[in-house]
């Protein structure tokens, strides 16, 4: 009985490509729910990506460098101010923006880079710990102005730039922090948060000059009122920074990011003396 012989069938190159071309559209629609991806994404989206946290980390960027800008033009205005009307609250502001301007460069670096740093808990670890150190630094600057004007018996000289200035400061101030809260929110980020607060802080300050400097325009006895609020900011921000520095490293990534930091630092440096 004679049997056939099957002649082996060749599998067509193109087609075996546009199949698996196929099956990766398939999954990176399934991943993200859609097939559209922002042109300002060029890498395909993983499914842990969307198309919206995208999104909002062009936001957390653009909103930490106009607040750059804005806060640093006011914290000059305000040591400009705070030397010509004895205000230890307003070099409170002064340094309460300049603080919102150093945070708002660590948020932009957290984010800075391709779009995998959303979800970076390496990264995000990092600049917890440094925003609070700035929080802990700009709290015992602030603290200690207050202080010496209290001790001296500095008081308060008002003038219409000073209301200018910490009125517009505490409109943008609140508008960045809102801002801030629901970006921070939506990327699941401390560290956007805490730039919230920072540009917070900001904003209570300058609501605290405007009272303050209302009040001793009437009763001009009460002169401390000033230092009283510049105080009441540096313990917030105290409590603020060593609450986000002792979180951040009780972090269970943390832990583990260091171990492998120093692994990493280890390793290198037995190649280098093995060179």
């Amino acid at each position: 009985m004679d049997e056939k012989t099957k002649e082996p069938v060749e599998k067509s190159p193109l087609k075996h490509s546009q199949n698996g071309n196929q099956k990766i559209a398939d999954m990176q629609l399934m991943a993200t729910g859609t097939g559209v991806t922002l042109n300002s994404c060029e890498e395909p989206l993983s499914p842990q990506y969307t198309s919206v946290d995208c999104i909002y980390r062009h936001w957390a960027i653009g909103v930490a460098w106009a607040s750059v800008f804005l806060l640093l033009v006011l914290a000059i205005a305000s040591f400009i101010l705070a030397a010509e009307t004895g205000s230890s609250a307003m070099f409170g502001f002064g340094f309460d923006a300049l603080l919102d301007v150093g945070t708002s460069i660590v948020v932009v670096w957290r984010f800075y880079g391709s779009r995998s740093t959303i979800y970076s808990s390496m990264r995000e670890h990092v600049a917890n710990i440094f925003l609070a150190f700035l929080f802990i630094a700009a709290a015992v600057s602030v603290a200690s102005k207050a202080i010496i004007y209290l001790i001296e018996g500095t008081k308060l000289h008002t003038n219409p730039w000073l209301y200018a200035v910490t009125g517009f400061g505490l409109f943008v101030c609140v508008i960045l922090a809102v801002i801030k809260f629901y970006v921070g929110y939506k990327l699941n980020s401390t560290a956007v948060i805490s730039d919230g607060y920072s540009s917070l802080a900001c904003g209570v300050t300058a609501l605290g000059i405007i009272i303050s400097a209302i009040v001793y325009e009437n009763k001009p006895n009460i002169h401390f009122l000033d230092n009283a609020v510049a105080l009441f900011v540096a313990v917030f921000l105290t409590f603020y920074g060593i609450k986000l520095f002792v979180i951040t490293l009780m972090e269970p990534e943390m832990a583990s990011a260091v171990k492998s930091c120093c692994k990493k630092i280890k390793e290198d440096s037995h190649e280098l003396n093995d060179i």
